[in-house]
């Protein structure tokens, strides 16, 4: 995904311009999310709500930045670790946090699991589909495999002439998607990269601020 696309922005005179600037950037990044069933045509505000909210949950189940338990909801332990490669793959750490310090992971782990149930079957068979490509590619699983041939793999899968099965190229949308939607609903994503500092009319953000389980 590209961090630096730049997207045509309006003026609006007035105290509220970074929220504005923020929105028209996020309709854009979002827009790709409307393809996933629960969140199918929510609009930017409401997608940040969710998004805040399901930050708020994985926040709590962290202390001192540490998890409480290591148990996942939905990813088995290799599922995860794919995933945490697949994020970061997808938002990189630059001058700014990636998925990894965003804990998008994590978030996408509590999103199969509460609320996209509905693409839990696709997500496990697309990962079961990268680990079978990748052996085919280099020989080994694709946490296994060296970040060049991660990369050269999702670049494969990507591109708009790709060879990939369907499977493959489905599996990327949805997961490139997931995490614009965890990234652009942290507090690193939207502070850090964008420069916003949350909604208006939903509270003060929160994102993923530790908080006390209850």
């Amino acid at each position: 995904m590209n961090r630096e696309e730049t997207v045509s922005e309006p003026e609006f005179p007035g105290p509220d311009l970074s929220r504005r600037r923020a929105f028209t950037r996020l309709s854009v990044i979002f827009a790709g999310t409307w393809t996933l069933p629960w969140l199918k045509q929510l609009s930017p505000e409401t997608l940040l709500a969710h998004g805040a909210e399901l930050h708020r949950h994985v926040a709590a189940r962290s202390t001192m930045g540490r998890e409480v338990s290591p148990k996942l909801l939905f990813f088995n332990p290799h599922q995860f670790k794919t995933v945490d490669i697949v994020c970061e793959i997808v938002i990189p750490q630059t001058r700014t946090p990636g998925a990894r310090d965003a804990k998008v992971p994590q978030f996408i782990d509590l999103l199969l699991a509460e609320r996209e149930t509905q693409m839990q079957s696709g997500i496990a068979a697309g990962l079961r589909w990268l680990d079978q490509r990748s052996r085919e590619l280099f020989g080994q699983d694709f946490v296994d495999a060296s970040p060049e041939q991660q990369i050269d793999l999702f670049t494969r899968i990507s591109s708009s002439d790709s060879a990939e099965a369907t499977l493959g190229q489905v599996f990327f949308n949805q997961i490139k998607n997931l995490t614009a939607f965890g990234y652009y609903t942290s507090k690193e994503g939207l502070e850090q990269e964008l420069g916003y500092a949350g909604p208006q009319g939903i509270g003060t953000y929160e994102g993923s601020v530790a908080v006390e389980p209850r």
